[in-house]
């Protein structure tokens, strides 16, 4: 549920419920006495933010001013649909195989593998995360950050479906669900001393407004940490393709690449799981951003983009190879 105001009503509200804020320890927004133009073409929710219960999950309840045209159209609309139709087709394959297994069926969905992906991946330690306020967008509704219950400070995530999550088992997570693009995300700058994108910013309608976020959000020194397929063609859930030399784009933002590796593996390998065993064992080795082009300008496999082919084989029968980038960027002090 969400509250919309006027304009003219954004400081009012956000003065009004900053106490809720508060008392929840979420950094709230204060809103800008003239807002950019970047914000002006996109949707703003305007922060006020409380830790509630809605519908059993603990969520932050925006309140502010929105520009609903955008997020109204067929095509937002679609994103959402392709999004929630596959964590709920996840979900009944979660449910069926239980039962097919004779296990007790699980309040949550499994989220076992993220203890693995947030240190193995980056070849971090758990300790790194000690005492930090974390943020993951796009998250979805596993649990992404629940392995570090009793570890971080705060751990929260921004999901534009959050809302959506309660029904597949994201309210029995310790974890905050704020319900906010990542383009535009209602919390206060400088927040956060990690923030992570696991595999969901070519989700995002645009790369350079969700990394000026992460910039703001980050605490000088702060640390984004990002896994993201490469040179995959647009598809409903996905519709923006990361390119190689995606540091450039960081760097833009004011996110400095403290490592940054590419590598090339057909399609199985390009799971994060199946990539940190192929490194560890040393299948899999880094390669240059320039390879990882070299690979997408392969006529046969452009044609393959063109015609749509995100799985299996390309156009001419041959194992899809798919780029992937392993990146830590820090905030510029």
């Amino acid at each position: 549920t969400a509250v919309w105001a006027a304009s003219s009503k954004r400081t009012a509200l956000s003065h009004a419920l900053a106490p809720l804020a508060r008392a929840a320890r979420l950094p709230v927004r204060q809103p800008a006495h003239r807002e950019s133009e970047a914000h002006r073409a996109v949707p703003v929710i305007a922060a006020a933010s409380a830790r509630v219960i809605v519908g059993g999950m603990r969520v932050a309840l925006l309140l502010g001013s929105l520009a609903t045209a955008a997020w109204a159209s067929r095509s937002e609309t679609s994103k959402s649909d392709c999004e929630l139709n596959y964590w709920r087709k996840a979900r009944g394959g979660e449910d069926s195989n239980n039962a097919r297994l004779g296990r007790n069926q699980t309040v949550s969905m499994w989220n076992g593998w993220y203890k693995r992906l947030f240190t193995a991946l980056f070849d971090l330690d758990l300790a790194f995360y000690n005492d930090k306020k974390v943020l993951d967008i796009g998250c979805g509704p596993r649990g992404s950050l629940e392995f570090l219950a009793g570890v971080a400070r705060a751990t929260v995530c921004v999901d534009p479906l959050a809302l959506n999550y309660s029904a597949l088992g994201a309210w029995s997570h310790s974890m905050v669900y704020v319900g906010a693009p990542a383009e535009v995300v209602p919390l206060a700058s400088s927040s956060f001393d990690v923030v992570s994108s696991l595999n969901s910013i070519d989700h995002v309608e645009s790369h350079a407004r969700v990394l000026a976020e992460v910039a703001r959000l980050l605490r000088p020194g702060g640390m984004f940490l990002l896994y993201t397929h490469v040179g995959l063609p647009p598809t409903p859930c996905e519709p923006s393709s990361v390119r190689a030399g995606f540091e450039s784009d960081a760097a833009n933002a004011g996110l400095r690449a403290h490592s940054v590796r590419y590598y090339v593996t057909n399609e199985t390998g390009a799971n994060p799981s199946h990539l940190i065993k192929a490194i560890s064992t040393g299948a899999a080795a880094p390669v240059s951003a320039a390879d990882v082009e070299r690979l997408v300008s392969i006529p046969n496999f452009k044609h393959a983009q063109a015609v749509g082919h995100r799985k299996g084989n390309d156009a001419m029968g041959r194992p899809r190879r798919i780029g992937s980038l392993i990146g830590m960027f820090e905030k510029k002090i």
